[in-house]
This record gives C-alpha cells, structure tokens and sequence, in this order.
C-alpha cells in the first residue's frame, strides 16, 4: 500500500501462505519479504501489467504454494484413513482416548487464541509399553493426525536418536518441529535438558519407552514428568493376541479351520498364564503365524488356503 500498488485476492493469499510455510521451516529472513515484493514488482513492469497477479509471482514461490494447496486438500482423506487405521487396531481405547482429548483442546486452543488469550504448551507425550505393546503404531498415527490437521509439515518429523537430538538443539534448529525419541533405553540426566530446551520452544515432544525405563525417569527426574502426558498401553491378553493372529490370517486370505482356531487360543492361553505375553505381545502372534502358515506350505494335501490342526501341531512340535 505504501509503494502505491494493488494485488489481487488469490495473489495475496498465495503470498500469505508463501510467507507462513517459510516462516514454519525456519528459512525466514528479515528483508524476505520486501526482496519478494522487489522480484513481483519487477515482473509486473517487465509485463505492462497494472496490478500484482499471480503471473508476478516467481515460478519457485508459486510452485511451492501449489504442491502445500495439493497437499491439504489430500488432508481429508489422510484424517479418513486415519480413522479407518484406529477402528480396526485390534486394542484402539488408549490413541482412541488420546486422540479425543487432543483434538477437543486444540478446538478449545484455538478459540482461546481467536479472543487472544495465552494457551498452555502442549505437554511431552510418553507412550510407554512393553515389546510389541503397540508402541510404533500409536506414534504413527499420532503423528499423521498432527499432520492432518497442519500442526506439523512434511519436513517437521525428525526421528531422533539422542546425538541428533544434541547437534540439532545445540545449534537451534527444530523450530515448531516434532521431535520422536526412542528412549527404550535408560533417558539420562543430560537428555532430559535437551528435550526441555525443545519443550520452551513449544516443540512437540513423542517419547517412547518402556515401563522399566519410566521407572527410571520418574525416580530422578519428577520434574520431568510432571510435564508430559503418559500414555500407558497395558500387555495383550490371550483374546487379544487371537485377534491379531486372526488380522494376520485376513490380510494374508488365509482362513483358519475351527479345530486350529481351538488349538491356537490354547496356546495363546498358556502364554497368558505363564506370564509370557509381555516379552512380546503382538510379535508372539507374528511369530506363531509364520511358523504355523510355515507348515501349511510344506503340507501336501489341500486345502492349501485355509491353516488346518496339523499345520499347529508341526508347527508346535518344531519349538
């Protein structure tokens, strides 16, 4: 307005999302702005045209808006999926829990910030559970769901493990990034200020460990804790795991016959009892699928589709 020129409503938002996903990946620079209007202001003389339009902008810049625009109108489709994803988890309460109240709060958040009023940092998110509990699967959705609905970008998950997590905080990175950490193992004294340093920055923190390693954490650093939220994901029961060796079975066309199915809770059953499930959970179902289709390849007679009672006696007899 200052230098006299008009722009066009669709040019301005493309300028107004320009400025945002730069400023979002960290590349701002304080004369960004006034050396894009510059460049515009050239082509619009080079042009003869009156106005700024689209056309002024540079191919770089418009192309780069395109590929976001693509990309969020894909977004409804993503959180679809998402959705889909949790629905057919063979354990879903905890993301289902998880992801209700996430999502009622950034609602509430951003009601807050319409009436300019301060909102709280997201807290640290911790999923804890043992081998197999699901651990992996969570993140993933999480993360997309943070995604889908534009709290992160395609270049914001850093997967870190910790010498990352120290060069990259060090040197001021991970602007409005979401950091993953793996801290199945013991989370030290040291790495716990570096995750805070991201905390202050109101960087979104996924921590994933196991009860053992919380323990730990919880007994030198209470502080620590007191800012994040736990998402505990309990060891599968018996039923539990049928249900993924079932899932495994339907993905694959593979169906099981009623005396296998019998043969296979049992099994499942002695796990739970003998308090083994939790060295594995979901991968001892994984494990005793393979063994057991393993079986239904070697045998001769048909049906070659469908696991039979003799494919988990061979199967349990190979342990």
């Amino acid at each position: 307005a200052s230098n006299n020129e008009t722009i066009d409503e669709q040019t301005l938002d493309y300028v107004n999302k320009y400025i945002m996903l730069v400023y979002h990946q960290g590349e701002m620079t304080s004369n960004m702005v006034e050396e894009l209007f510059k460049k515009m202001q050239i082509k619009r003389i080079d042009d003869h045209k009156n106005s700024f339009d689209l056309t002024c902008l540079p191919i770089m810049i418009k192309e780069k808006v395109d590929n976001y625009l693509e990309k969020e109108q894909n977004k409804s489709q993503l959180l679809k999926k998402i959705i889909k994803d949790v629905n057919t988890m063979v354990r879903n309460e905890p993301v289902r829990e998880y992801l209700d109240s996430f999502l009622l709060r950034k609602k509430i958040s951003l009601e807050m910030k319409l009436h300019n009023l301060n909102d709280d940092i997201d807290p640290i998110l911790v999923i804890v559970g043992n081998v197999g509990s699901g651990r992996k699967e969570t993140i993933d959705i999480i993360t997309r769901t943070y995604y889908a609905i534009n709290l992160i970008f395609d270049d914001d998950y850093i997967k870190a493990d910790y010498l990352h997590l120290e060069e990259d905080c060090y040197r001021g990175y991970a602007l409005n990034k979401l950091v993953v950490l793996d801290g199945s193992n013991v989370v030290d004294y040291k790495t716990v200020q570096i995750l805070l340093k991201y905390y202050e920055r109101g960087v979104k923190i996924i921590v994933k460990m196991t009860p053992e390693s919380l323990m730990h954490l919880t007994n030198f650093d209470a502080s620590f804790i007191r800012r994040c939220k736990i998402i505990n994901l309990p060891d599968y029961n018996s039923e539990q795991l049928y249900q993924v060796f079932a899932k495994i079975c339907n993905q694959n066309r593979i169906i099981i016959s009623s005396n296998a199915m019998a043969a296979i809770q049992t099994i499942f059953a002695l796990d739970e009892k003998e308090n083994k499930i939790k060295e594995g959970n979901e991968l001892i179902a994984r494990s005793w699928f393979e063994k057991i289709n393993l079986q239904r390849y070697r045998r001769n007679n048909i049906p070659y589709y469908e696991i039979l009672l003799e494919d988990v006696l061979m199967a349990i007899k190979t342990m």
